[in-house]
Formats: structure tokens, sequence, C-alpha cells
């Protein structure tokens, strides 16, 4: 397998680099940040739970 980066690739990852270095000033405080999201999960809301007896557009139909 060829370890090398073709041109095109290593343009991009020049211009990633680049935008993750002007948005969050060094690699170092991006992958913080990368962390800090994988720690601290968005709230989860609770499950709606409907009431099978009511039925609805996709209830199993009975068989005949």
């Amino acid at each position: 397998m060829d370890e090398s980066l073709s041109a095109e690739n290593l343009r991009a990852l020049r211009e990633l680099l680049a935008q993750v270095i002007a948005r969050y000033g060094s690699l170092d405080a991006f992958f913080a940040q990368i962390y800090r999201l994988l720690d601290y999960p968005t709230t989860e809301l609770p499950a709606l739970h409907a009431d099978p007896v009511a039925g609805g557009r996709h209830r199993l139909r009975d068989a005949c």
C-alpha cells in the first residue's frame, strides 16, 4: 500500500488544518472541544409512548 498523499489530498488536508486552526486556535483546542462534546451529550428527552388501544395510522391490521 502506498503511504504517500496525493497532491489533491495534501491540499485538502492543509485547508482543513487551516480552517480548524482559524476557528479553534490550535489542534489541542479542537480536540478538547471534541472530547467535551463526547463527554457531555445533549439532553435526552423522555420517550413518548403511544396508546396501543387507540391504534393509529401505522397500527397492525387485524387478520380476517
